[in-house]
């Protein structure tokens, strides 16, 4: 039976991780060295994707939406106004483009059959959600102690995750098969890359969700490891969506730009 450990630093370790992700450059994808002048737009028009191209920030346009449209409503702010700033008019129409990050893991090869497969979406029953940036920071170790006295260094690890909650567009993120001849798909593979375009959507579902209202644009889950003995790692997990209508997948050459399959809504 496992022992769980009492976490002595717990509160420590968490503001460490949370001090350390503010420091994260989080520009992504192919526009992470190039300044944001030198950028190629790219458009549902283009015919290339360049290799310095104009990709949306994901973390971001998550905090613009986060200061726009707080979880909360305001201590002198009625449940009305509050659901009544989710409009069309309020998000805008705009289009945008954001690079999908480390889509390896997520694309397999056939041998047999001379093709490649992508899941972009997360790998859970009829998921309809797509991680676009995530990064693993490893904190500083602690000390814990079970009830009956047995110590263990402790292993203080925190996830953060950016990701589009595609909705009803679900079909834009199932499976994308694509042929590659099995003499150049190795070399290619590291290649591979993929961007997606969206638009912001209102999840009219979530109004009256959250503490009697609901943010019908972002959302938030969290979830904590906890360590025993046998295996003390302590992780937090932090996962933050954003409410998104998929219009098109691209999967790319990232060092030809050459557009190899696209996957429309």
């Amino acid at each position: 039976m496992k022992k769980y450990l009492i976490i002595l630093v717990l509160f420590n370790t968490l503001n460490y991780a949370y001090a350390e992700t503010k420091k994260l450059p989080f520009l992504q994808g192919s526009n992470f060295i190039a300044p944001k002048e030198k950028l190629e737009k790219l458009t549902l028009q283009s015919e290339k994707v360049p290799k310095n191209f104009q990709s949306q920030d994901i973390v971001e346009l998550y905090e613009k939406l986060e200061e726009k449209f707080p979880f909360t409503k305001g201590e002198f702010e009625t449940t009305d106004d509050f659901n009544n700033k989710f409009t069309n008019e309020n998000i805008g129409n705009d289009i945008y483009v954001s690079s999908i990050d480390n889509i390896g893991s997520n694309l397999k090869y056939s041998a047999d059959h001379e093709y490649f497969t992508y899941k972009p979406f997360h790998e859970i029953k009829d998921s309809n959600k797509i991680s676009i940036f995530s990064k693993l920071i490893e904190g500083k170790p602690s000390e814990g102690q079970n009830a009956y006295g047995a110590k263990a260094i402790i292993s203080n690890k925190f996830f953060k995750s950016y990701n589009l909650d595609l909705g009803k567009s679900l079909d834009i993120a199932s499976e994308i098969i694509f042929g590659v001849p099995r003499d150049i798909a190795k070399n290619i593979k590291p290649l591979i890359s993929a961007v997606i375009f969206y638009k912001l959507r209102i999840n009219e579902r979530a109004a009256a969700s959250y503490y009697e209202t609901g943010n019908r644009l972002i959302y938030k889950s969290h979830f904590v490891t906890k360590p025993t003995i046998t295996e003390p790692e302590h992780i937090t997990y932090l996962s933050q969506y954003i409410y998104a209508e998929g219009i098109e997948i691209w999967i790319y050459n990232k060092d030809t730009g050459e557009i190899i399959r696209k996957r429309k809504n």
